[in-house]
């Protein structure tokens, strides 16, 4: 269970760009023990998890479980993207929506050329 709350605790810092020592400090925490409980080498005390879930701003039980939609792949993703796109306002956002779009579109027109 440990191992579980801390790479959710790990994962939703990254997705928000926010750095070890910054969420460390956020939860008048070390460095290392915030490192701790990340890794589930240390087991995060209800006190903790009630900081994380105001400060994350998410749900206390989102800690607990795992994204069944969310692989490696995704995850690594969101990772790279979100501190980039935490930046945009909303018309950038539709832009870049729409390109996304745009560009599944392509792919998947390519993949049935491909295929015909």
């Amino acid at each position: 269970m440990d191992k579980r709350i801390g790479a959710n605790v790990r994962f939703e810092r990254e997705r928000k760009g926010i750095s070890r020592e910054g969420l460390a400090e956020m939860l008048d925490l070390t460095v290392s023990h915030l490192g701790l409980i990340e890794r589930g080498e240390r087991g995060a005390t209800a006190q903790t998890l009630e900081k994380l879930s105001r400060v994350l701003k998410l749900p206390i039980d989102s800690f607990f479980g795992v994204d069944e939609n969310r692989d490696e792949t995704v995850g690594s993703a969101e990772k790279r993207i979100s501190p980039i796109v935490s930046e945009f306002d909303e018309d950038e956002m539709e832009f870049v929506i729409k390109l996304l779009k745009d560009f599944a579109t392509l792919k998947r027109a390519k993949k049935r050329c491909q295929d015909d």
